[in-house]
């Protein structure tokens, strides 16, 4: 199955896509709304939710939008490279659980990000008003896996 082929399938059979696919398939996150798809030997995520699959991607872009600094990209909203999304994925939901639970120490992962997202937003009145300095100042430490070196 050539690249083109694969996404067609992918594109027809995960009608809601999740937007933190990525950081989904590091398999340090979860979340309670995850439909796993496998086609072929590849792995796909799709969300069980609509309403919570907008509430996740409006979130992830006021993410990507209050780090265009840290990552050193314009807040145009194009498609990031693979390791800068993950940055915001990950870096992202563990900046809102550190911000959530200060005192706790930070974890690898987080096991339920639409959950994560709700209490965040009950606790701050909304995702529109979560401290995004804080949770910039987290994902800018996130290092992703390291760059394994050619034999």
């Amino acid at each position: 199955m050539d690249e083109s082929e694969y996404r067609e399938i992918y594109h027809s059979v995960n009608n809601l896509r999740c937007c933190f696919e990525k950081a989904i398939l590091t398999h340090r996150f979860s979340c309670k709304n995850l439909v796993k798809i496998m086609i072929a030997d590849r792995e796909g995520v799709g969300c069980s939710d609509q309403p919570a699959q907008e509430a996740c991607h409006h979130l992830l872009d006021l993410i990507r939008k209050n780090a265009t600094f840290v990552l050193k990209t314009s807040p145009s909203g194009g498609q990031l490279p693979h390791a800068k999304e993950i940055r915001v994925q990950c870096g992202g939901m563990i900046g809102i659980y550190h911000a959530l639970k200060p005192d706790m120490e930070i974890p690898a992962g987080v096991e339920d990000i639409f959950g994560l997202i709700q209490e965040a937003g009950a606790s701050y009145n909304g995702v529109d008003n979560l401290p995004y300095n804080d949770i910039i100042k987290t994902l800018s430490q996130f290092e992703g896996r390291k760059k394994r070196r050619r034999k």
